[in-house]
């Protein structure tokens, strides 16, 4: 039995959409028809690896990119307004009003311009304390990237100053946004689909206001470009990540591979990518296993690959990983966890010895059907052949019998009757599950008419 536990960050229905645009080619690259199938297949490849269980934390910076973007749109309708009231108000003196009528005319027009002037005033102190209001959770974020480079475990959840400021932060105050998770989802919630901002976004530059208004108005958060390069068999891929808004490059991965395993290269750009989207960090991983004479051989792999071993802690990074213990003379035991939300998880582990044998299961009565032991199928029964194998192995069994009319009968097999060799005889009563609910349906719906006259 295998147990994972840990605290975790605040759940979040908030989406944060990933999407690929069609890669360029180098001067070096002929516009071959197979670099075109490249630059077109490559995009929704990579995309394709990390379309499952992705999490991430909107860092400080971030934040306030989207803050002062939002300000930022408002502000330019703001002006557009203004400059519509101030041409209104020019072309009041050339309209034929009387000078009461028409000082009565400006002076509505001045408070106009004035409402709209003191807004952007308003918008533009608003810019400067977001900008403040983040700037020290900016430096946190710098120096917690420099201890992550270092191999370092980060604790996000830590509290910061004194008592009475955590006191005051739990009388209603604002939930700190920097906590809440994320889902990573992709563009158009598929893979094949990649975005095209247009040739005069692009010509822009993906850091400019243009490219980053097409992208937030299409939902996109995380926009992966790239660059290929083709000699012969081999090709090179340059990718590069840019955040919205703010049009921020937050990655860059390059990698070799050969032209026909395509996947095996997306694969490894995917995996390099990853942690830059997710914001992952190292998590610590507390492993306890028992009995003590498994936990002498105890042999750890994750992702199918050995990582130690008969080792008490081990650092990876965040994300979903399957985990798998073996030991010698032990059953293996494998899960898989998503190890978001904390840093610090505690797996406890109690090891099955390996004692492989066979059970013989004979039905009482004789029906003919097929039999499944743990959702593998064992054997077809008869009135002939009343006795079933059963492969065991120190687990209990939870079976299922299905008769040849396509009756069902569940049955359980105790640890205690688990021996090499042991007979058993099986009481199964195979019945139609269906026709029984609606008979007591109806006997249920007659006995309510009955009571009610």
């Amino acid at each position: 039995m295998l147990a994972c536990s840990a605290a975790a960050f605040c759940a979040s229905d908030k989406k944060w959409t990933l999407a690929a645009e069609q890669f360029e080619f180098t001067q070096n690259t002929n516009n071959s028809k197979a670099a075109v199938s490249y630059a077109k297949t490559m995009p929704s490849l990579i995309l394709e690896q990390m379309a499952e269980n992705l999490t991430r934390i909107p860092r400080a910076r971030e934040q306030l990119d989207r803050a002062l973007y939002d300000l930022q749109k408002e502000r330019l309708s703001l002006f557009l307004q203004l400059s519509k009231e101030v041409k209104t108000r020019d072309s009041l003196l050339l309209a034929d009003y009387s000078a009461r009528k028409l000082k009565a005319k400006l002076k509505e027009s001045d408070v106009k311009i004035r409402d709209i002037e003191k807004k952007i005033d308003e918008n533009l102190q608003s810019a400067l304390k977001e900008t403040s209001r983040r700037e020290k959770r900016m430096q946190q974020d710098e120096m917690r990237i420099a201890h992550l480079e270092q191999g370092e475990i980060v604790d996000d959840r830590r509290e910061e100053g004194n008592g009475f400021s955590r006191f005051f932060k739990g009388l209603g105050g604002r939930q700190d946004e920097d906590f809440v998770l994320e889902d990573v989802v992709l563009y158009k919630n598929d893979f094949n689909q990649l975005f095209d901002a247009g040739e005069e976004q692009r010509k822009s530059g993906y850091d400019s206001y243009y490219f980053g208004k097409a992208c937030v108005d299409a939902g996109i958060q995380g926009l992966i470009t790239g660059k290929i390069t083709v000699y012969g068999n081999y090709i090179s891929i340059s990718t590069e990540l840019y955040q919205y808004p703010g049009g921020r490059r937050i990655a860059s991965v390059s990698d070799v591979g050969i032209t026909d395993d395509l996947r095996t290269l997306a694969t490894s750009i995917a995996a390099q990518l990853t942690p830059k989207i997710a914001d992952s960090m190292p998590v610590e991983l507390f492993i306890e296993v028992f009995p003590p004479e498994a936990a002498e051989n105890i042999v750890l792999s994750v992702n199918d690959v050995v990582y130690s071993d008969g080792t008490e802690k081990i650092t990876l990074p965040s994300g979903v990983h399957t985990i798998t213990f073996s030991s010698k003379g032990y059953i293996t035991e494998s899960t898989s966890y998503s190890f978001t939300g904390n840093r610090r998880f505690k797996i406890t582990v109690e090891m099955q010895p390996d004692n492989p044998g066979e059970l013989f299961l004979a039905m009482k009565k004789p029906f003919s059907g097929d039999l499944f032991a743990n959702g593998l199928f064992s054997a077809s029964l008869s009135p002939s052949g009343r006795f079933a194998s059963i492969h065991i192995n120190n687990q209990q069994i939870l079976g299922h019998f299905v008769s040849e009319n396509g009756e069902p009968c569940d049955f359980f097999i105790r640890t205690k009757y688990l021996s090499d060799g042991n007979f058993l005889l099986l009481d199964a009563k195979p019945f139609d599950r269906s026709s029984y609910i609606e008979k007591r349906r109806i006997w249920m719906y007659r006995s309510y008419s009955l009571l009610i006259v």
